[in-house]
């Protein structure tokens, strides 16, 4: 197989993946309001640091990497969240006995 067939194969592939990654994680997000405004606001929070021309008396890039890690365990919840829920997510697998938590 040359090596633009199989650079195209590799690029549909990933894509197909993250469309279904992304849409159950819109499914939870949805199912879990709070935790999207949390994500959106620290977001926003963080580009707000990201931007500030001062350190913050040298605790930006503390502050930055902080909401980082806030954001993606808030995302690990919800990939959590969806594999309980029997939802298939990148990266999980859906409970075989079907129980919820």
């Amino acid at each position: 197989m040359n090596r633009t067939l199989k650079t195209t194969l590799a690029a549909v592939t990933l894509s197909a993946l993250m469309f279904q990654a992304g849409s159950v994680y819109g499914q939870e997000r949805a199912m879990h309001p709070r935790l999207a405004t949390a994500i959106n606001a620290l977001r926003d929070a963080r580009a707000y640091l990201a931007e500030a021309p001062h350190d913050f008396g040298g605790h930006k890039a503390g502050a930055i990497a902080a909401i980082d890690a806030a954001i993606t365990q808030i995302n690990f919840a919800l990939e959590y969240r969806g594999a309980e829920d029997g939802r298939p997510v990148e990266g999980g697998r859906p409970r075989e006995d079907g129980r919820r938590h």
